[in-house]
């Protein structure tokens, strides 16, 4: 089995205040010292802070062996006004020294938020300076080129908006952005994502959606530090509508274009039934391309006693 002979001290420190009605900041120190050997997989609920990734990190350790001092400052400030719209700056400095292992990393961090009647916003910035894991970053759905990984500097960027008129509307969109600078030189990626719904609704002693119609996109582009460029795709657009309320028929066409290759048309048809105990769902797709023509049948029941 694994080993577990160690002991750990913390000290936490914070001082906090509003300097008025809209600004607060506040400062925190985290002192910990530990001393054995640990394994993460010796415990279930603690973890001590000798074994913790570093602020800007999701790269785990397993084991650490030894003496530890660890020591993390946090510096942070809070603006908001009466408009909505509320900002936050964080800076974080993680330190650790010991026998086992010795790291440290700048952390600055911002976040905006904007809630509206109708309009929406959450923004993050994290500029990570320091070794980080290509555990700790994403990449979007359409492109996975394996570049990412350790690095000295990392800057992640997101970006999410929602616009809602009224009961029909929903529309929605996001930026991601990431981007690393190593000794290879620097690597990004850019997603783009938006999303246009239309609900359609009918009035007969209670508000029913009998309808929807929504269209999507994606886009995706990756900079490598040899000078590659990989572009990707895809476009859809969906249909369903109730007859009544435990019927539903839906549509949906889908466009993907990769990043070698040719682009590929993918259509979809579903009719599904949804009653107290017993529910039905039939689907049929077809995809072609200029290699392949493929077609799909699914049939679902279930039966609730």
């Amino acid at each position: 089995g694994n080993g577990v002979d160690s002991w750990e001290q913390e000290a936490i420190g914070r001082v906090e205040t509003a300097l008025s009605s809209s600004v607060r900041v506040s400062a925190e120190q985290r002192l910990a010292y530990s001393d054995g050997t640990i394994d993460r997989d010796a415990t279930l609920h603690i973890h001590p802070r000798s074994i913790d990734p570093l602020a800007g990190s999701a790269q785990l350790v397993q084991q650490s062996r030894g003496t530890s001092l660890r020591s993390t400052t946090t510096l942070r400030g809070e603006f908001s006004t009466r408009y909505r719209l509320r900002n936050t700056v964080e800076l974080v400095y993680d330190l650790v020294e010991g026998d086992f292992r010795s790291d440290d990393q700048v952390l600055l961090k911002h976040r905006l938020d904007y809630d509206g009647r109708v309009f929406d916003v959450r923004m993050e910035n994290d500029l990570t300076k320091g070794s980080i894991s290509g555990q700790g970053v994403a990449q979007g759905g359409l492109i996975q080129s394996g570049a990412f990984g350790s690095a000295d500097w990392t800057y992640q960027h997101t970006t999410s908006m929602s616009y809602s008129p009224g009961r029909a509307w929903e529309v929605t969109g996001d930026i991601d952005y990431l981007w690393q600078k190593g000794d290879a030189g620097s690597n990004s990626d850019l997603t783009l994502e938006e999303s246009v719904a239309y609900n359609f609704y009918t009035v007969n002693g209670l508000v029913r959606r009998i309808g929807l119609l929504k269209q999507e996109a994606l886009y995706q582009r990756f900079q490598g530090s040899n000078g590659e460029v990989l572009d990707a795709s895809r476009y859809s657009l969906l249909a369903e509508y109730y007859p009544t309320r435990r019927i539903l028929l839906g549509a949906e066409l889908k466009y993907n274009i990769p990043v070698a290759g040719d682009g590929s048309v993918t259509t979809s048809l579903v009719a599904a039934a949804n009653f107290e105990k017993l529910q039905l769902r039939l689907e049929y797709g077809y995809g072609t391309s200029d290699d392949a023509d493929e077609q799909r049948w699914e049939v679902n029941v279930r039966k609730i006693f």
